[in-house]
């Protein structure tokens, strides 16, 4: 009897290999479940289920039995958590030889036996040239269905993207650890966002140069399990300010920096943050799919990406079998709303989910300031608002009044209720704030409130 603690995180094993016959051909097509997929024309026009992809198929299992006979499936102690994506990168014919691998990407005890558990595995079919034609990835689970569990007491949850995780619909910033915070402030922060209810941190290596990546990593020390962690990689590090930050060996770079500040073996989402002109995009996307695969990363997003660039990025990575971006964070607050003729479209088209950062404008939609009163604390303090800015803020206000909420809700509920919104992302500096920002997010705008809403563009 093998035990879910002999299979590490990381490791791979194949499983034999099956020549494929036109019976089995002929059955699979008959069982294959066609809803939903998306097909690329000229791939399909190449041969069976070319450029297929299918998601959510839980029924991908029926014809990978007919080869994937592992040790980690077969044993008694073991459990399979089924399929998020099945994606078919070439074309399976009769007489095609296929060899079946699997990767570890998650293995937990079960809370009742510690002998026995779960593993969570990618699988992958290479054929005799070495074409890789069918590549699996696991349905989100262990951590994340429990951080799904903490969640739901006290607030809603979201898939962030198509294939992405479970996340609170608000999420905790943490720009100001290791600046206007000291640590003692950071973790305090970082309790209140636990207490809750609050599972996606969002941080970036260029926060404070590293202090916000390594407060939060001391901050969840023991209890690294409750929360996703996202950060970014790709602004100028003083120490390594070069320019080319989307190439292989800087990524590589960052992603350890970023590991070992936050005391983590894995980063849950890692986002790019912002585009690298002087690096194709294909060359990032190469790398990130690469950390995917060994498991230091578990999901990609980008950051500052205009709807061009997420378009781009999302159609090579599909034509080349990678790792998809599966967020997009990007300025967006009700007095900032560019991106709604652009990126929300992409992001809803694509299944990406949308991480709207500064949604309070800095603090104008928190209620706490006045129009000709001269701001002393915040981040508007002793800064010129300009007057357009106040009209749209005094308007939102009225639109609060009018429903009996506060500003400070409609900032918050009303971008959730925004196409393609997964989870805003809120910065805090106080315990109060944090419970403020959860609070408001838990109003929900009626189909009126949101048309009325978007009048106010």
């Amino acid at each position: 009897m093998r035990y879910w603690e002999d299979f590490p995180v990381g490791s791979e094993a194949e499983h034999g290999t099956v020549e494929v016959t036109e019976e089995d051909v002929v059955r699979f097509a008959r069982e294959f479940d066609p809803q939903p997929f998306h097909t690329d024309p000229e791939a399909a026009a190449a041969g069976p289920f070319g450029g297929l992809i299918a998601s959510g198929w839980h029924t991908a299992a029926l014809y990978m039995g007919v080869f994937v006979r592992s040790q980690l499936l077969d044993s008694a102690s073991m459990g399979s958590p089924g399929v998020e994506e099945l994606r078919w990168l070439a074309p399976v014919r009769p007489g095609d030889v296929l060899t079946a691998r699997s990767r570890v990407v998650e293995a937990w005890p079960s809370e009742t036996n510690p002998r026995r558990g779960t593993i969570v595995g990618e699988h992958e079919f290479v054929n005799q040239r070495g074409e890789v034609v069918m590549r699996t990835r696991p349905r989100a689970c262990g951590a994340a269905s429990r951080l799904r569990r903490v969640a739901s007491a006290s607030m809603r949850t979201r898939s962030l993207g198509e294939g992405g995780p479970e996340v609170s619909v608000v999420g905790l910033g943490t720009n100001n650890f290791g600046g206007r915070c000291d640590y003692e402030q950071s973790r305090a922060v970082v309790d209140a966002a636990l207490d809750a209810g609050v599972t996606l941190i969002d941080t970036a290596d260029i926060y404070s140069q590293g202090r916000s990546e390594d407060f939060i990593g001391r901050a969840l020390a023991g209890r690294r399990d409750q929360v996703l962690i996202a950060t970014k990689f790709g602004k100028p590090m003083d120490e390594r300010p070069e320019e080319s930050r989307g190439r292989p060996e800087y990524v590589r770079w960052a992603v350890e920096g970023s590991l070992r500040r936050l005391q983590t073996d894995t980063i849950d989402v890692l986002q790019m943050h912002e585009p690298d002109p002087s690096t194709p995009i294909e060359e990032t996307l190469g790398v990130l799919d690469e950390l995917v695969r060994e498991g230091k990363v578990r999901w990609i997003g980008s950051s500052n990406f205009s709807a061009e660039q997420i378009d781009e990025a999302d159609r090579i990575a599909r034509e080349r079998g990678l790792a998809r971006f599966v967020s997009a964070q990007n300025h967006y607050s009700l007095v900032e709303r560019g991106i709604e003729d652009d990126v929300l479209p992409a992001c809803e088209r694509l299944g990406i989910g949308q991480l709207p950062y500064f949604p309070l404008a800095s603090g104008l939609l928190t209620g706490k300031y006045t129009r000709g009163v001269e701001a002393t604390e915040g981040r508007l303090a002793g800064r010129e608002i300009p007057e357009e800015r106040w009209d749209r803020a005094e308007a939102l206000q009225r639109y609060a009044d009018e429903r009996g909420v506060s500003l400070l809700d409609v900032a918050v509920g009303g971008l959730l209720a925004m196409p393609a919104v997964a989870s805003v992302i809120a910065g805090a500096t106080k315990p109060e704030q944090v419970r403020a920002n959860v609070a408001a997010g838990a109003w929900e705008p009626s189909a009126e409130d949101v048309a009325a809403l978007a009048a106010l563009r």
